[in-house]
Formats: C-alpha cells, structure tokens, sequence
C-alpha cells in the first residue's frame, strides 16, 4: 500500500509517536490496560476490576467456556461469577449490579444473575450426558442467553398455581419456546411442584422435564423434545 506524503499527516503521526516516546511507563502500562480491559472499563474501579480478572482465571470460568463460545456472553459469565463472589456484600453488589445495569441493559444483567445463581451450572449438568455434543449445549445456553427475559422464570410465594400452570401452558403451546426454566425458593417450591403437575398432564410429548430439588430450591428446566 502506498504510503501519504500528504505534510499534516505526516506531522501529526510524527507528534502522536513522540507523544507515546515521552509518555511514562505507568501511563503506556495504564493505556495498554484499558485496550486489554475494555470489557470491562464500565467499572471505574480497580478492586472490583482486579477481582473480575481472578474468575476470569478461576476453574468455574474454565468450565464455562467449553459451552459459552461468543466474546459477549463470555464476557457476561464473567461478570456474573463476579456477582457471585460480591454475594455477602450487599453494598457493592447492588452497586455492581448498577454497573452492569447500565452497561449491558435489562438482559445482560439477568444473564449475570442466571449464572450467580448457579443455575447455568444447573442446566449443563442436565444436559452433559443427554447431548450429543458440547455444540449442542453451546446452542441451548445461547437460546437461553437470547430469550432470558421471557424463558427464566421464577414462581414466587402467594402465586396461583392454576392460573401460572395455565399461563404457562398457554405460553408452550403457543410460542413454543425451546426451554424455560422455572426457579423457587422456599415454600414457593410447594407452588412450582403443583405447578409441574398440573402441567404435566395438559402439554403434549413434545417437551420433556428435568428437575433439580436441594435444601431451600427447587428448579425444574422444561426443554422441547428434537
């Protein structure tokens, strides 16, 4: 490629190298940073920054990556991992969750809080020995990921269990998502339960469930049968 001869060009190319010649190695170090880092640059702060980068080297963040292939989501897994460990620092998460808020929307926040709250994890370990392939669960947690504000959902305590069971039914059988994900927690997992059963007995074999029941939550992941 032909280079410019053009003098203003040249001059300020000139100007912008000795700018970076004179610069110290604390300001080269604090630019190379904020390329490296730009992800993550909405945070503002170096402690929460510096703990964004240890789950970015942690063994759950490993085990993410063999499902989450996109720059952005991974990214997201990230920050919620991040969100995890702030869990009994109620100032800072919220102030995080803030950040997060405005930097990635209602749907990214969500996404961080889906994996925070361990039911990412959840949902693999269902699926790592009926799938196929990683590509496959890749594809699931994507759908997951794109549909977050409408598939993941949360029954909550005082609930109709008719009138959600009824909702819900409406919902698959019309727009026929790929999975929803229902979570309750404490005496709303009686709710979820009468929900599924009820449920069970209206949708058609063309979804199947999976359910994960421990002290405190219960988590049911309806998928569409291939």
């Amino acid at each position: 490629m032909k280079m410019t001869s053009d003098p203003i060009i040249k001059d300020a190319a000139e100007g912008a190298t000795k700018g970076l010649l004179n610069w110290t190695k604390e300001q080269i170090s604090d630019f190379a940073n904020k390329i490296i880092n730009k992800d993550i640059a909405f945070v503002q702060d170096r402690e929460l920054i510096e703990l964004i980068k240890e789950q970015k080297q942690s063994p759950a963040y490993d085990f993410y990556k063999r499902y989450v292939n996109a720059k952005d989501y991974r990214n997201l897994v990230n920050l919620g991992l991040t969100l995890r460990k702030l869990d009994k620092n109620k100032d800072k998460l919220e102030k995080f969750r803030s950040k997060i808020y405005d930097a990635y929307g209602t749907r990214g926040l969500h996404i961080c809080e889906f994996v925070a709250s361990n039911i990412l994890s959840k949902f693999i370990a269902t699926r790592i020995d009926a799938a196929r392939s990683n590509q496959d669960i890749t594809n699931e947690v994507e759908t997951i990921f794109k549909n977050i504000d409408k598939d993941y959902r949360f029954v909550k305590n005082g609930d109709n269990p008719k009138i959600k069971s009824k909702e819900l039914i409406f919902y698959l059988n019309g727009s026929l998502p790929e999975i929803v994900i229902l979570v309750s927690k404490g005496n709303a997992q009686r709710i979820c339960k009468e929900i599924i059963k009820f449920i069970t007995k209206q949708i058609d074999s063309s979804y199947k469930m999976d359910s994960i029941s421990e002290v405190g939550e219960f988590v049911v992941f309806i998928k569409r049968k291939e």
